[in-house]
């Protein structure tokens, strides 16, 4: 379980205070450098769902873990995000057998969050989920700190205003957390509590909170190779020229199947991108004017540069370049990333192309890609 059960009162091993018939438990106590380093909560439950969701048992308990790390350090979480990470706790444990545990954390979830929950496994866990939601706990326990912690340092029991302790609580899991006045989480632990025994919370903190480093944020940067193949069409006029003795026809629908090569490189949401492909004309010829005579060919290449924002799974940007034989286009793009964690995307492009002596051509694209990320 990520939670970790209070030692009983025989296996204490703290120096102070003696245990005295109470739960003692040693705090992580996290100082100021391990703040750069705080894991970060929203992605150690994601991939602990994730593993859940393939039955990976361990592999969850492992994130989880992280994550109640990640409520020791940082910044204070919402309430939400505790509630989640209670939640999948208590899946965890019910897929072990544990029942019990699992009811702890279920209530745990449900008292920060009423509709906390888990998609897609509403019925296999409604059972012990639906036990808890109809127990309403009725002894209460304690939380005590010692050493005491005076202003300016905060004891916050499942994300409430700062208390004095001891305090009391309902019988259960609470999450204890020790903050400066800005939020800025210095330590923090889940415990549970009973009723017959007062929980006792150890810790080494300093008199005052530590000042917090000041780390510039640095900006994310990403770079990625992308490899494509896709539809593209354009609407034009028509041309026929002779070449060698052999007449030649451009019609005035234009379809190819370029495959494509991109280099993607990620400022923060900013991207840039260069591209390029090459592609047949699927029925027909290009024709380009040559010297001394007119040029066909099937074969079309094109290169072009890109530059957008990325929005979550979906990117917007403009484009334009070359393409060849003898054309320029711009265009509007949108990128989307339909599976969250397979490095596909899609590529749909609109705009115009530019041939001597036939104009503008309207111009669409489709193109499916590989997305393998470097950075």
């Amino acid at each position: 379980m990520a939670h970790s059960p209070a030692q009983s009162p025989s296996n204490c091993a703290i120096p102070a205070p003696p245990c005295f018939g109470a739960h003692v438990i040693a705090l992580w106590t996290l100082v100021v450098a391990a703040q750069a380093a705080c894991p970060s909560l929203p992605a150690e439950l994601d991939a602990a769902e994730t593993a859940l969701q393939v039955l990976d048992l361990p592999a969850a308990e492992a994130y989880l873990d992280n994550a109640e790390a990640a409520l020791a350090c940082g910044r204070l979480p919402d309430a939400s995000e505790v509630a989640r990470f209670h939640f999948l706790d208590g899946a965890v444990a019910q897929f072990m057998g544990d029942a019990p545990a699992a009811k702890q954390s279920y209530r745990a979830a449900l008292a920060l969050d009423p509709e906390a929950g888990l998609a897609g496994f509403e019925s296999a866990l409604s059972s012990v989920v639906d036990e808890a939601r109809a127990e309403t706990p009725s002894q209460t326990g304690s939380i005590e700190v010692s050493p005491a912690l005076a202003d300016p340092w905060q004891v916050r029991v499942d994300l409430g205003a700062s208390t004095p302790t001891p305090v009391a609580v309902m019988e259960g899991l609470h999450l204890v957390q020790f903050t400066d006045a800005d939020g800025a989480v210095f330590g923090g632990h889940v415990v549970l509590v009973t009723a017959d025994m007062p929980v006792v919370v150890n810790h080494d903190l300093p008199a005052t909170p530590p000042e917090p480093e000041r780390v510039r944020n640095p900006v994310d940067t990403s770079f990625t190779v992308r490899l494509g193949i896709g539809t593209g069409f354009a609407f034009g006029k028509s041309q026929t020229a002779t070449v060698d003795g052999t007449t030649f026809d451009e019609p005035a629908f234009k379809a190819t199947t370029p495959a494509s090569l991109g280099l993607d490189f990620g400022v923060g949401p900013v991207f840039f991108e260069a591209e390029g492909e090459v592609g047949a004309l699927l029925d027909g010829h290009y024709l380009v004017e040559g010297t001394p005579s007119p040029e066909a060919t099937k074969l079309a290449w094109g290169v072009g540069l890109n530059a957008g924002a990325n929005l979550g799974d979906l990117a917007l940007g403009v484009g334009g370049g070359a393409a060849l034989p003898g054309r320029y286009r711009g265009y509007a793009l949108a990128r989307f990333t339909p599976f969250r964690r397979a490095p596909v995307s899609l590529t749909a492009r609109a705009g115009v192309r530019s041939a001597h002596r036939l104009g503008a051509e309207p111009m669409f694209g489709l193109t499916v890609a590989y997305d393998l990320g470097l950075l």
